[in-house]
């Protein structure tokens, strides 16, 4: 049951846009890069950062783990954007994935950047695949 809602909760808990964007003094000293890609030939380059909270481990228990995921565009002026991840007791990367085949919305679209994110909380762990624009972060069923 308990396991059931920590899925929900992880489920409804999408990507969030820079809402409580960490200190750029807090980014530069802590932040570790865990992925950047995917390929060459991809329409978007992404960064994956877990960035720990500050703090200190209390016994088992220690500061939560967020993802920012730094996205641009290729190009002289590239649009550029940054997501974080809602925190949890850890995330790690598990593999850059394809989007299911589909004709672009409209023309200029492009398609997302895939990835997939192994998120552990309370002990239970769940991988989780998200499509990746610049306009933002959603969780892929």
């Amino acid at each position: 049951m308990m396991r059931n809602a920590l899925l929900a909760v992880l489920a409804a808990l999408t990507m969030t846009a820079c809402a409580h964007a960490p200190s750029l003094v807090q980014f530069a000293n802590n932040a570790e890069l865990i992925a950047q890609g995917p390929l060459p030939t991809a329409p978007l380059f992404v960064r994956l950062f877990r960035l720990q909270a500050t703090g200190e481990c209390d016994g088992p228990r220690c500061p939560e783990v967020s993802v920012q995921i730094a996205v641009s565009e290729l190009g002289e002026y590239p649009r550029q954007a940054l997501f974080a991840t809602p925190a949890a007791d850890d995330w790690q990367f598990v593999e850059w994935g394809e989007y299911p085949r589909q004709a672009p919305q409209k023309e200029g679209d492009v398609m997302p950047v895939v990835v997939a994110l192994k998120a552990t909380r309370h002990g239970v762990s769940q991988v989780r695949r998200f499509a990746i624009t610049l306009d933002g972060v959603r969780p892929i069923e």
